[in-house]
């Protein structure tokens, strides 16, 4: 059984693509983080909180691509969120899909044929900003990266000697984005609901989600 692999890690981009990515994370910082050159309670939403969020979510993973869209997949997500400051916190997160994302018909290609993916994972790591929205809701902005991300395509090659399984493994780095609008539902549990964004320069991957916390 033969497999074709394609591999996408930082250390293989090119030269401009990650002095963007490293670009882009110290504007993050600089722009949305904690102003490091006063004191905390002088400036709003840096009072110190130290709260942490249990996170479990669920989603539904749109995975594009430079050679077209794929299959959507249904996801689960596991995480955690870390406050040391009212409004500026950070977030860690592993995102892995569930079941497989068949095309409607299989594609023919000359000699291979293709039907799907499947087991898309990858972890999550982003700075968060809040400010509330109203009375009740809040709002949820977030950047950073995703890695050690993987997706399994699901191909066959019509060989002389039988179909050959040839389903490219494709490992990625991206860029992650995230909006949310969460409530609090009493004083430990809360619920999020909104879009994740995670992309290259060849891939990306949509979710909308639903997320249940649990604070302490």
């Amino acid at each position: 059984m033969k497999t074709a692999k394609k591999c996408l890690h930082i250390g293989t981009w090119p030269t401009e693509t990650r002095a963007s990515l490293r670009a882009a994370c110290v504007a993050c910082f600089l722009l949305l983080g904690p102003v490091t050159n006063v004191h905390a309670k002088e400036v709003e939403g840096l009072e110190l909180l130290g709260r942490f969020e249990l996170e479990a979510g669920v989603g539904y993973a749109s995975v594009g691509g430079v050679s077209g869209s794929a299959p959507s997949l249904p996801s689960v997500s596991l995480g955690l969120a870390v406050w040391p400051w009212e409004r500026h916190g950070f977030a860690f997160g592993y995102v892995r899909s569930v079941g497989e994302g068949l095309y409607d018909e299989p594609i023919w290609s000359d000699d291979r044929v293709y039907f799907g993916v499947r087991d898309l994972h990858y972890f999550r790591f982003t700075y968060r900003y809040r400010r509330p929205i109203g009375e009740a809701l809040m709002l949820y902005i977030g950047g950073g990266l995703s890695l050690g991300g993987r997706l399994q395509g699901m191909a066959l090659w019509m060989s002389p000697e039988g179909p050959m399984d040839v389903g490219a493994e494709i490992s990625f780095g991206m860029y992650a984005m995230e909006i949310l609008i969460g409530r609090d539902l009493g004083d430990h549990f809360g619920l999020k609901g909104g879009a994740t964004l995670d992309c290259n320069d060849d891939h990306s991957v949509f979710s909308p989600v639903v997320i249940g916390s649990v604070s302490f």
